[in-house]
């Protein structure tokens, strides 16, 4: 009998130890797919967070809905090394690791950090930020040139928009808070064919903002009024061939009144400012799979922009000190329009030896009219710009655990200016921008990297 009971019990317990073997594997295979990878959408080609050579802050719709943000402002301190400057309404000014502007009058700006939108370049126009409907907010920090070019000098913030999804969606947003403050977005989308998708969101942000105009009576004067509207439409023309539309209307119009004599969120000014964004942008995207030896991606797009800036210059009112005062007001407006053309070539195979080769193309316009008090007439500007680059980037396979990335950015950028003050100057300049990085794996979630950047 004893004899007899060994085959069974052995029986048993390899059908145990085959089950909790099986049981740990489907466990671990479980926990393998359910760990997020966290892909960079800004780099030349996507790359997942943990292969990326640089410092880049990632924030996602779950960051995002816990600040419950309503503007990039409200989630930049998410970010180290990462500040922003008003002079105006918002945080329209972004510095990373301390080199940024802090605010723009009649000078022309070149932003030395740029801020993208599904492709489209607003650098200097964060008025109209807005956050609802983002998936991805991608904070490029240190010198990224040969990434992004001449706007991405001290870094880049690039957002994603959500994407159609094959099945209907609905999503709403809603909220009320004190100083009259109130938000609400919609965003529907799904799919229209088997080939076809499309989204649009649509929120408005308002409030009347946290400054009392004590001499006007009213807590209004520093208020927001944003309205954003994105619309997305992809058509999987063919198994190689994809076209994807983009188009945003963005309409801003926020008081400024941030003066304060006091410093106590009170103001005095009898001639409140504004700061004010109407633009509207398209992008679209061609994506061709069909070559042999790598895809083909070519986008364009172009913006329009009317901006108004204002503030009360003297703070206060006429009458608040006679004989020692004086009445003045500042006002900037400004016409802009970017159109910019990007194509690129990228191997087939990222896991091997890969490459990227692309050409860039963008020409901008700057109209400027400033109204001031002190001025007998209106100071005008004019600024063209046209920049043109040639960018690479090489991935060298040194073993299963180690490679080498290199990149390369030739830029030329050309800009014409000339002003009401008689001065007419053309400026044609050359540089490049570079990165050689070199990457360690040291484990499945570690990784270690050297990396020598130029901007």
């Amino acid at each position: 009998m004893i004899f007899s009971k060994k085959p069974l019990a052995s029986l048993i317990s390899c059908l145990l130890a085959s089950t909790y073997v099986s049981a740990q594997t489907s466990q671990e295979q479980a926990l393998e797919a359910n760990v997020e990878v966290i892909t960079v959408q800004g780099a030349l080609t996507a790359t997942p967070l943990s292969k990326m050579a640089t410092s880049i802050s990632v924030l996602d719709e779950a960051a995002i809905a816990q600040r419950q943000a309503q503007h990039l402002e409200d989630i930049l301190n998410r970010a180290a090394n990462v500040n922003f400057a008003s002079g105006a309404s918002r945080g329209r000014f972004i510095q990373i690791r301390g080199i940024g502007e802090r605010s723009q009058f009649t000078d022309p700006v070149n932003p030395s950090v740029g801020y993208l939108v599904d492709g489209i370049n607003y650098s200097g126009l964060l008025a109209g930020a807005s956050t609802f409907d983002i998936a991805q907010v991608e904070i490029f920090k240190g010198p990224n040139s040969a990434r992004f070019g001449a706007d991405g000098l001290a870094g880049m913030i690039n957002v994603i928009s959500n994407d159609p999804t094959d099945e209907f969606t609905l999503d709403t947003q809603f909220g009320v808070a004190n100083y009259g403050s109130w938000n609400i977005g919609a965003a529907i989308g799904g799919a229209f064919s088997e080939s076809v998708k499309g989204r649009l969101s649509v929120h408005q942000n308002t409030s009347d903002g946290f400054i009392d105009n004590i001499w006007l009576g009213r807590d209004d004067t520093n208020n927001v009024d944003e309205l954003t509207v994105r619309g997305k439409l992809n058509w999987q023309v063919s198994d190689d061939l994809s076209l994807n539309t983009v188009v945003h209307l963005i309409d801003v119009n926020n008081g400024y009144d941030a003066f304060s004599l006091n410093r106590d969120r009170t103001t005095l000014s009898d001639e409140p400012g504004f700061d004010t964004q109407e633009s509207e942008a398209v992008a679209v995207a061609f994506k061709y799979e069909g070559l042999e030896f790598a895809n083909l991606a070519l986008q364009t797009s172009f913006m329009q922009a009317d901006l108004g800036y204002g503030y009360d210059e003297d703070w206060s009112y006429v009458g608040i000190a006679p004989g020692w005062e004086y009445s003045s007001t500042d006002y900037y407006f400004r016409d802009r329009e970017d159109s910019s053309f990007e194509a690129k070539l990228s191997s087939k195979n990222s896991d091997t030896n890969a490459w990227v080769v692309g050409l860039y193309f963008a020409d901008e316009t700057e109209e400027l009219t400033r109204e001031y008090t002190w001025l007998a007439d209106p100071f005008e500007s004019q600024v063209d710009r046209v920049d043109l680059a040639l960018f690479g980037e090489y991935k060298y396979i040194l073993s299963e655990s180690q490679w080498l990335t290199t990149s390369l950015r030739l830029a030329s950028q050309t800009l014409d200016y000339v002003d009401s003050n008689l001065i007419d100057e053309k400026i044609d300049h050359t540089d490049w921008g570079a990165e050689v990085s070199y990457h360690q794996n040291v484990g499945d979630n570690s990784m270690l990297y050297l990396s020598l950047l130029r901007s």
